[in-house]
């Protein structure tokens, strides 16, 4: 692909889920449409954070994947097309009552660089009818026939390089990309089980263990921070710098825990997510953690700064 030529398509519904050419050009400039414009990787990444279930981006940042070469695949139809336009249908009038993806691929004059992609919506599908347009300022009404409206929008943006997807809700994206669902991580109830029995928490049995409490744990178990063989140490000196101000209780060595809020506090406190701020002093519950670098099971364990 050139520098300054864009590909657009649509993926259909349904198991088969076509894909469909809408367009191919050259020197068309729609960067006035978040999804035709141009992508700057670098700016991305700055307002990007690792996606994590239990995390909230910010208004302003977006999640991102690293594919693993075990999900990397789930990207091939796209690129494919997006490489060569030689084996995909021009979009026909029956195929935009079944469009769920429109996505653009952007080349940088020797291949495929990125593909922005946006979810399309059963309220943007107009399957006929008439419209008021403004042509040039003046007021038209024209029939439209099965038309796909375009909302100024990015839902998922690839990094063909890098094999990265960012993205800000992952429900968005559930449909575009086979696979990656597993990356949307939460405790099984046997994980939740052997949490529950790991021998330093006294759960009442009536307490219903969340989702956010099941992402925590899930977070836990894949770190395998409980098998540091000072993990109880450990342990012992968080809880009675922060047990206090998070109004836990330890007895025996085990967190007392009433509640699902107390449980929530509780794992955050066992994975090490409460820090004090070097500027005010101020001793917090983190509620995320971004990670600076990969665990080291012979280390402390990982708190947030």
């Amino acid at each position: 692909m050139l520098d300054d030529e864009y590909r657009v398509f649509m993926k259909k519904s349904g198991k088969r889920g076509e894909h469909r050419l809408v367009e191919s050009r050259q020197g068309v400039n729609y960067d006035d449409i978040k999804l035709f414009g141009g992508v700057d990787f670098g700016a991305l990444d700055s307002m990007a954070i690792e996606f994590s279930a239990e995390a909230a981006p910010e208004v302003d940042e977006y999640y991102y994947i690293d594919l693993d070469e075990q999900h990397s695949g789930m990207m091939d139809d796209y690129i494919q097309n997006a490489s060569s336009t030689a084996g995909v249908s021009l979009a026909g009038p029956d195929d935009f009552s079944k469009a769920e993806v429109l996505y653009v691929a952007r080349g940088d004059g020797g291949g495929v660089k990125s593909i922005t992609f946006q979810k399309i919506l059963p309220s943007v599908k107009i399957s006929s009818g008439f419209s008021l347009f403004l042509f040039d300022g003046r007021p038209e009404i024209k029939k439209l026939d099965r038309s796909i409206s375009i909302v100024n929008r990015i839902d998922a943006i690839y990094d063909v390089e890098r094999k990265r997807i960012y993205f800000r809700e992952f429900s968005k994206i559930r449909c575009m990309f086979d696979g990656i669902v597993d990356y949307y991580r939460s405790a099984t109830d046997d994980e939740v089980r052997r949490v529950k029995e790991c021998g330093y928490l006294d759960i009442n049995e009536d307490v219903k263990v969340g989702v956010r409490s099941r992402k925590i744990i899930a977070s836990m178990l894949d770190d395998r921070i409980l098998e540091d063989p000072e993990y109880s140490s450990k342990l012992g000196r968080i809880f009675d710098k922060y047990g206090e101000e998070l109004e836990l209780k330890m007895v025996d060595g085990k967190i007392v825990v009433g509640n699902d809020k107390e449980l929530t506090k509780a794992l955050s406190v066992m994975i090490g997510r409460c820090f004090t701020n070097e500027i005010t002093g101020e001793k917090t519950l983190a509620i995320r953690a971004e990670r600076f670098a990969p665990i080291s099971h012979g280390g402390d364990v990982p708190s947030v700064a």
